[in-house]
């Protein structure tokens, strides 16, 4: 290890940190830097893998020069970052990802950072540690981290709409690196999202934004329009607010997103009539996944018992052909933490698929794939132990209902038009949803796809959906006395009668809920207990 070359008596006087503080970060290594050689190659692996999904970093920025030195909170948090998408076993005997993590944490808590942009910034770099998953309670995950740097961005008003200057491109991104994130976290823990875009004046990100008009520039706009849509899904089920009306305006938003994407970003290309796979692109892959799961949330059945619809069996097979890509290629330990859900989204859609006779062997390989998935980025990510153990009960409990003697039925018109784009090679599901040659020998008549004319586009692919949604009102039930907390056995303890110490003798009546939302409206019996138990 390097240690910055900076005195404790320069950084005193620089940073205006009391001595303790000093002493403290000096105990924690929190000055602490990685060998040159190690350096460099997190700073690659951030840039290359981090970087396209969090455009808010230039690399000049973290380097040093005669001029200037660059910020050590912002240095930590880009090698926590880089070294969560590196391989390298040198990364696990000098440096590790806890260490990393915890130096940038000090620096953050301690006020080390006085440029408030760069600390909002290394915030959202830090939301790349996520050790636990919804179920556990933790002050160190993605969303404790992401609520952070949204209280810090609306002190310094960067919700708003900035005036023409240097920076209002660079204000525009950070900006809506925030609401993505905070969109992802939302999905993935079922929790409510921090950002209220109805609050905020700020535009979507625009090609004009990037200083380099590049596909790099192109994906971040896609994946931060695709990432809204999915967080707006997630919350009307929440909020029971999937009206027909409100379900019609998430499948236009959807199908805007579809044909507004640049062609560099297609995983299949069209030619002369004909559909080929497009040359491998890891970023577009990627960029794919969340429309498929977007798709599968909005038609999934909050019922167990009912089979998922046929178009969340083909969305949620594209998922598991890019996620196997991702496998034989190595690359998911370049993935980030909400793949962990995405994988758990896919492999509960996929179970349906063993109640079907004529499925069987399709269904063991496409769980089989999520399994490893989940397996792999358990390596790296705590979230996916619990994803894991709740998707194998759900499996026990779908193989005990009884089999299924029809085929599932064949995609409408208007489901088609969501996979037309893709072509079958990456979904083993296509025979059945397009009805063509089924493993029975079935065939059914081809299915044309809905007139387009019949679609609302009347608004921008980036216009709000959330604004939209009809908030049924909350009905409140009976509130207890004031004296008192209901814990979670039901039992009331009369608070005004102990001392806070006392509280030590009770169990915590504040606790995280069950884990993964999606479990919450299972009601196989075998999923009644919590899923997360080992």
């Amino acid at each position: 290890m390097e240690p910055l070359q900076a005195s404790h008596s320069g950084l005193d006087t620089v940073h205006g940190l009391p001595h303790l503080d000093i002493r403290f970060l000096t105990l924690r290594k929190a000055f602490d830097l990685p060998s040159r050689t190690m350096r460099e190659s997190l700073i690659d692996a951030f840039m290359e893998h981090c970087h396209p999904w969090t455009p808010i970093v230039e690399r000049r920025w973290l380097e040093e020069t005669a001029q200037r030195r660059p910020s050590l909170l912002l240095l930590q948090a880009v090698f926590l970052a880089g070294s969560r998408v590196l391989s390298s076993p040198l990364v696990h005997t000098s440096s590790s990802s806890p260490e990393f993590y915890d130096r940038a944490r000090a620096l953050f808590f301690h006020g080390h950072e006085k440029n408030t942009t760069l600390a909002i910034v290394a915030v959202c770099l830090l939301q790349w540690w996520n050790p636990t998953g919804p179920e556990r309670f933790s002050v160190n995950t993605s969303g404790f981290w992401v609520r952070i740097g949204v209280e810090l961005a609306y002190q310094v008003g960067l919700h708003k709409e900035p005036a023409d200057g240097p920076f209002k491109s660079f204000r525009r991104r950070l900006w809506w690196t925030l609401v993505i994130r905070d969109s992802i976290i939302s999905v993935g823990t079922g929790r409510p999202r921090t950002i209220h875009l109805e609050d905020s004046t700020m535009k979507p990100p625009s090609l004009e934004d990037f200083s380099v008009q590049n596909i790099q520039a192109r994906l971040f706009i896609a994946y931060a329009s695709i990432c809204r849509q999915m967080g707006d899904i997630a919350e009307a089920h929440r909020r029971h607010a999937l009206t027909p009306s409100t379900r019609q305006r998430f499948e236009d938003a959807l199908f805007r997103w579809l044909k507004q994407l640049p062609q560099q970003l297609h995983i299949v290309h069209q030619r002369d009539g004909a559909q080929t796979l497009a040359p491998y692109s890891f970023e577009a892959r990627q960029l794919a996944v969340p429309y498929f799961v977007s798709l599968a949330l909005l038609n999934r059945k909050p019922k167990a018992q009912a089979s998922a619809p046929t178009i969340c069996l083909v969305a949620s097979s594209y998922v598991v052909a890019i996620i196997e890509e991702f496998i034989c290629r190595d690359q998911l330990r370049h993935l980030g933490p909400v793949f962990t859900f995405y994988a758990l989204v896919t492999g509960l859609n996929q179970l349906t698929s063993f109640r079907y006779g004529s499925l069987q062997g399709t269904a063991e390989h496409e769980f089989n794939v999520v399994k490893v998935a989940l397996e792999e980025l358990g390596k790296r990510w705590g979230s996916a132990h619990g994803a894991l153990r709740g998707l194998i009960r759900a499996k026990e409990a779908v193989q005990q209902q009884p089999r299924l003697s029809r085929q599932p039925p064949i995609l409408s018109p208007e489901e088609t038009v969501f996979f037309t784009n893709f072509g079958p090679e990456l979904c083993r599901m296509w025979e059945i949803g397009f009805g063509i040659a089924t493993s029975h020998g079935d065939t059914a008549a081809a299915v044309t796809p809905r007139d387009s004319k019949s679609w609302d586009f009347t608004t921008t692919a980036d216009d709000d959906i959330s604004h939209q949604l009809q908030t049924p009102d909350l009905v409140q039930g009976p509130k207890p006395p004031s004296s008192s907390i209901e814990l979670r056995q039901g039992a009331l303890v009369d608070v005004s009668a102990c001392g806070y110490e006392d509280m030590t003798q009770f169990e915590d009546p504040l606790v995280p809920s069950e884990g993964f939302w999606l479990f919450e409206d299972l009601e196989l019996p075998t999923l009644l207990s919590d899923p997360f138990v080992p």
